[in-house]
């Protein structure tokens, strides 16, 4: 799948909800999605309300959301390519979640050891927002891109249903052990962000990061740390201060107990 243009970004989606009671477009949704449901149930899922969630190791969830898309309020018009009206639509956000990432980015150091994060900050549930690695499902439709039209809900149900075994379970796939995830994410420029998506916990290099400490493994973690790092200073024009990043990586390496490459360092 290639991430669209806009995707969790200001065209609307970010402001999409489970559903909204008592109107025609959540009755359809509703109805989209319990007649996914069997399909999501025997590829291993559990459900709740419009989210469904597979452990797949412990702490490693894959996440599969299906998103009502909010009416605008009257008197709002759309813009082509700025803005459109989202009453009637929803999109489809996957996601991976990896409990030690998560504990690292939202849990203080003194409260546990990264080493053993994996186990002790597993979440009960996990939604689209807790993922590291997020995707969106592009619908066959230029016109509506990332979006998929609730005007024939059956129809709508049978392409989902095509487009998980087609499109979601694959790329899911891709993220169904913590190896296999370290393995991609060392193996691509160490300035991508395109496995942990724009609306993950990118830069990659630094997923990677959180996932070798939550290991135990810090010698690998400070390498790629430090070739982050690195990285981010050749970036900065010569006298030029960024913005910020760097402060927030000293902090990190701070709580983490990671060190900072020197500056002069190749």
């Amino acid at each position: 799948m290639s991430r669209p243009a806009g995707a969790y970004g200001d065209s609307g989606v970010s402001g999409m909800h489970a559903g909204s009671v008592g109107t025609p477009q959540a009755d359809a949704m509703r109805e989209v999605v319990a007649q996914i449901h069997p399909a999501l149930t025997a590829a291993g899922f559990r459900k709740r309300r419009y989210t469904f969630n597979r452990t797949v190791q412990p702490g490693l969830v894959h996440v599969i959301k299906y998103l009502l898309g909010p009416a605008d309020p009257s008197g709002v018009g759309e813009v082509p390519g700025v803005h459109m009206n989202l009453r009637g639509l929803f999109g489809v956000q996957l996601g991976v979640h990896i409990a030690e990432s998560w504990q690292l980015q939202h849990v203080h150091r003194s409260d546990t050891d990264p080493a053993t994060s994996s186990s002790r900050a597993a979440k009960e549930w996990v939604n689209d927002y807790d993922c590291d690695i997020r995707e969106q499902l592009v619908s066959f439709d230029p016109d509506l891109n990332w979006m998929f039209s609730l005007h024939d809900p059956q129809s709508a149900a049978a392409l989902q249903v095509q487009l998980l075994h087609s499109d979601a379970l694959p790329w899911l796939q891709r993220f169904s052990t913590r190896q296999s995830i370290l393995e991609q994410l060392e193996a691509v420029p160490v300035d991508s962000r395109d496995i942990c998506g724009d609306a993950g916990a990118g830069p990659d290099r630094l997923l990677a990061v959180r996932m070798h400490l939550g290991a135990g493994s810090r010698q690998a973690a400070q390498q790629q740390f430090e070739a982050w790092v690195t990285h981010c200073r050749s970036e900065l024009t010569p006298g030029a201060e960024d913005d910020g990043h760097l402060d927030f990586l000293a902090e990190f390496a701070d709580s983490t107990g990671l060190m900072m490459p020197p500056k002069d360092a190749p």
